[in-house]
């Protein structure tokens, strides 16, 4: 029998190889705790450790068996181990599973599943959509194909069409509720960035319903009286600590770091806080105390270590990172704190553009380089700090105006103390409004037709309006200017003015 075993301060697991089970702190772990301590051994610099348990994973004893969640859990623990060794030959065992498990999501992430975290519930959750997503992200070099490609795309406008209510993300589809477990979109799963507005707008919501010294998992929570999970706050923690929010991330941590220490160990549920004790009483008297989280150990670790991290980024502008996304996500209804207003400026626009630094602070300075036409503005323009409306610390500059076809560029500058740090250089073209004059092309689709139209002085300028149908018989109309050259048999040339 050939046995492993790792100690830590928060997670001491032990992987028995003939037997194919792993307990952490003494408890047998599930499939995900396995998945959540591949990742933290892959954070911790410990790859070569990983192996065993990824191939324990991989093992013909869960063949069949996973349920939808735990089998993208799988490939996102198999794809973050390729990111850091690029391990060809374990890339080559897990090919067929990578191949497999995408076409399973494919077939099926449309559809309800029982909750990762709660027995009982059944649904299309955020957290899973994000796993989903993740778990193909990590592994677009691995084998997910055109397929893969097209089913990150289809999740992401399920989720900006669906699950976005009131200017916040949401947990479940169908319900405007927040869930303890929402912010997994981000940490770790990065389907949505920490500074997302829409997932901020949900942490406030869920600070407001569902934390007091611990996270609830939601408002009707009836799971053992509906308590305080000790999981859920650390995965709070664990955002707060990457957010570089190290003082609330402390505090949380300090609360579970206190529940471990009184009890010897950390519970999912922290009974003390339970909101309608007859419940509770009823879940011990048929289901036994609550059951010890070993995934909430697994979590600790990984909020620890992000709050280490969070503190050394704190001394140095080696991590610090600049965010500045021009155009957020292209979403009309959508608008992040760090975009260019306006997206797509127009002659006589003054141009604001705006910068989130990670972390944040008031010492910082930052400015903004221009140019025009290739020329450099003769002065940086100094930013401003400004907070949003949802509390958001940014840094502002107003660039311009700028005259018609100008192509402008620009890049951020992070001075602090000595040390200074340069954004990528964002770019765009300034664009005005000017009349279509004449038809220049009408061409046949299978599917409908497309206008190509002509205007200014020069033959090649042209935009093309597009009608088109689906199996419905719906007409969809899409308009492009200075597309590509039309495909398809020409059915009517206009005459050229």
């Amino acid at each position: 029998m050939v046995q492993t075993i790792d100690s830590n301060q928060n997670v001491k697991y032990f992987l028995d190889e003939h037997t194919g089970q792993v307990t952490i702190s003494g408890q047998l772990a599930t499939f995900r705790d396995i998945a959540f301590l591949s990742y933290a051994l892959i954070q911790r610099g410990e790859a070569e450790r990983v192996l065993p348990v990824l191939r324990l994973m991989n093992s013909d004893q869960f063949k069949g068996k996973l349920a939808l969640t735990d089998a993208a859990l799988r490939i996102w623990a198999f794809g973050e181990y390729l990111k850091v060794t690029e391990d060809q030959d374990f890339k080559l065992e897990i090919e067929g599973i990578i191949e497999d498990t995408t076409l399973l999501l494919d077939s099926n992430w449309q559809k309800p599943q029982p909750h990762w975290l709660q027995h009982g519930n059944e649904g299309i959750y955020l957290s899973h959509l994000a796993m989903y997503f993740s778990a193909v992200q990590a592994n677009i070099q691995n084998g997910v194909g055109e397929r893969g490609v097209r089913l990150l795309k289809a999740i992401r406008e399920l989720v900006f069409a669906s699950f976005i209510k009131e200017g916040r993300v949401i947990s479940e589809l169908g319900d405007t509720a927040i869930h303890g477990d929402i912010l997994t979109a981000a940490i770790p799963f990065g389907m949505l960035g920490i500074e997302d507005r829409i997932l901020i707008e949900a942490l406030y919501k869920l600070e407001e319903t569902l934390v007091s010294k611990g996270v609830r998992f939601k408002a009707g929570d009836t799971f053992y009286g509906g308590c305080e999970r000790s999981d859920l706050t650390c995965l709070l923690a664990w955002y707060y600590a990457k957010k570089g929010d190290t003082v609330r991330a402390k505090e949380l941590l300090t609360h579970v770091e206190s529940l471990r220490k009184e009890n010897a160990k950390l519970y999912e549920v922290e009974a003390s806080t339970a909101k309608e004790p007859l419940l509770l009483a009823y879940w011990c008297e048929h289901a036994g105390e609550p059951p010890v989280s070993t995934w909430g150990g697994v979590l600790l670790e990984l909020a620890q270590a992000a709050l280490i991290s969070s503190d050394v980024r704190s001394e140095s502008l080696d991590s610090v990172t600049l965010v500045h996304q021009p155009t957020g996500y292209d979403d009309p209804y959508v608008i992040l704190p760090y975009e260019r207003f306006p997206r797509h400026p127009e002659a006589g626009d003054s141009v604001l553009v705006r910068l989130l630094t990670q972390p944040f602070q008031a010492s910082q300075v930052v400015t903004v380089q221009a140019a025009v036409n290739g020329i450099p503005a003769a002065e940086a323009v100094t930013a401003v700090m400004k907070v949003t409306d949802g509390g958001e610390k940014v840094w502002e500059a107003q660039l311009g105006p700028y005259l018609t076809g100008d192509e402008v560029s620009y890049a951020f500058a992070l001075q602090s103390g000595s040390k200074s740090l340069s954004s990528a250089t964002y770019s765009f073209q300034v664009r005005a409004w000017t009349a279509l004059e004449r038809v220049h092309e009408l061409c046949e689709k299978t599917d409908g037709f497309v206008v190509e139209l002509g205007y200014g002085a020069e033959a090649t300028r042209t935009a093309q309006l597009s009608f088109r149908s689906d199996e419905s018989g719906a007409i969809k109309l899409t308009f492009a200017a200075d597309g590509e050259r039309l495909q398809g048999a020409p059915a009517q040339r206009a005459a050229l003015a």
